[in-house]
């Protein structure tokens, strides 16, 4: 029987009680004073003891999905989490970009495949920077046609190495994996990159070699240049995805929210649709001399929206007080859409974002979520 099989709890929960029924009615002959009477007393309380903890183990693991089948949980499986360097061949043009560095299989309750977690490391060839990321392939990419283009999300997060975040990339893939496998969402693949390049940029702006925080000598950060044109350049020459900005969208916490924003806002011609925290976006974060400079007021989106013709894009502000968005939405204007909801209670929040995020890229479901996204 599986680890996440569905009888696995009722099975123990059985046993447990035939052994503990078997105690109290044979207790007046375990209780006789001799060794071998002792070692079965002893026995017997442990067998109950583990039975009640593997009962315990079992419902929170399903529950919380943190392994998939008893190899998972021993470590046998033989196409468990290890690394495997260069798994997939990259076509020959995005060799210098793009390098695979290791490959994850996302299990799925039940045994099922829910795709792969590939581990990569881009070499922005406009912005210099190099970083290291990861990139989401959905089962049926694997058995994809030789046409077939997905549609593709850029999650910004500081997350995306949490085990406890709903941001980070274990837990962002097994809830996408499971809302497609629910057919509640179409497949997409989904680009992890940090929320901070370069040490210094927290917003994904270019800023030039004077800007404060940098040492002397040191060259620019050029984040909006890798976010905006190094990332897609790679990504759409190394996977089947599609090169239009309709089927491109981002999604930021709390540390990407304003990178992503000001992507959505500013590189509408690469990106279409963007989902962040709520809040007001008036100033990128870094510290105070970030925002220094002659152009200083377009790192205010909500000025961009007042005196910059509004871009075509979706934004949808998710969180526990969507409210806080009120200022942005206040401004904004057609062809500019917003729309807020709240995230959703449990183990994975971000299912329905997920589900909203499909339908806007071109990837939607027969059975796509719109609840609580007004």
């Amino acid at each position: 029987m599986g680890l996440t099989s569905p009888g696995l709890p009722y099975l123990l929960a059985l046993l447990a009680f035939i052994v503990l029924l078997i105690i109290v009615l044979g207790w007046p002959w375990l209780s006789r004073r001799n060794l071998a009477r002792v070692g079965l007393r002893i026995l017997s309380l442990c067998v109950l003891q583990v039975l009640v903890l593997g009962l315990i183990f079992v419902v929170v693991n399903q529950s919380g999905e943190f392994y998939s089948s008893w190899s998972d949980l021993l470590g046998t499986d033989s196409h468990g989490p290890a690394n495997v360097v260069a798994v997939r061949q990259v076509p020959t043009d995005s060799r210098r970009q793009l390098v695979v560095t290791g490959s994850t299989p996302v299990r799925l309750p039940y045994g099922h495949e829910g795709g792969v977690l590939e581990g990569i490391r881009i070499s922005g060839e406009l912005s210099g920077l190099t970083v290291s990321e990861d990139v989401y392939l959905p089962q049926v990419y694997l058995t994809r046609g030789p046409h077939q283009r997905f549609p593709v999300l850029t999650v910004i997060s500081s997350a995306i190495g949490s085990a406890s975040s709903p941001y980070s990339a274990r837990r962002l893939v097994q809830s996408a994996a499971m809302e497609i496998a629910a057919n509640r969402m179409g497949p997409l693949v989904i680009v992890m990159l940090p929320a901070t390049v370069g040490r210094i940029d927290k917003a994904c702006l270019n800023l030039p070699p004077t800007f404060a925080a940098h040492r002397p000598g040191t060259p620019s950060v050029q984040g909006e240049t890798f976010f905006a044109q190094d990332v897609p350049s790679a990504i759409e020459s190394a996977y089947y995805v599609s090169d239009q900005p309709a089927n491109w969208a981002l999604l930021g916490d709390q540390s990407g929210g304003y990178c992503a924003l000001h992507l959505a806002i500013d590189d509408s011609q690469v990106f279409s649709a963007a989902v962040v925290p709520p809040g007001s976006y008036t100033r990128p974060p870094g510290g105070p001399g970030l925002g220094a400079g002659p152009f200083r007021q377009q790192d205010n989106l909500i000025w961009q929206l007042i005196h910059l013709p509004p871009p075509p894009v979706s934004v949808l502000f998710a969180g526990s007080s969507p409210a806080a968005a009120g200022a942005f939405s206040a401004v904004a204007q057609r062809p500019l859409r917003v729309s807020t909801t709240q995230l959703d209670p449990g183990t994975w929040p971000l299912a329905h974002v997920l589900d909203w995020i499909a339908a806007a890229v071109g990837a939607p479901a027969g059975h796509a979520r719109g609840r609580g996204v007004r």
